[in-house]
């Protein structure tokens, strides 16, 4: 016999309180559609504390490319392609 656990929910000011963010930062990620909230009527509104958790993302170290974001990482290699010197051309150069 499998037993379904039941899913966690948390209050925007125990979020708050845990993250160190307002209540407030958290309204504008979930009008943003950064966080998703869950609704149980007119006022009452929850999180998935690893929805929250999800929002905190680690600051790399410098020259540390391969703990960034995937998509940060994608436009860093973008970046590096776009702005790679150009060879000079012999006549460029200085004898």
């Amino acid at each position: 016999m499998t037993f379904k656990t039941r899913r966690q929910f948390e209050t925007l000011a125990r979020a708050a309180e845990r993250t160190g963010l307002s209540t407030r930062t958290l309204r504008r990620r979930i009008a943003a559609g950064d966080l998703v909230a869950y609704r149980n009527g007119p006022r009452v509104i929850r999180l998935d504390p690893d929805d929250v958790d999800r929002l905190m993302v680690r600051i790399p170290r410098s020259g540390d490319e391969h703990s960034l974001h995937p998509q940060v990482h994608a436009f860093v290699s973008v970046v590096h392609r776009a702005f790679r010197p150009l060879p000079l051309p012999p006549s460029a150069m200085v004898q």
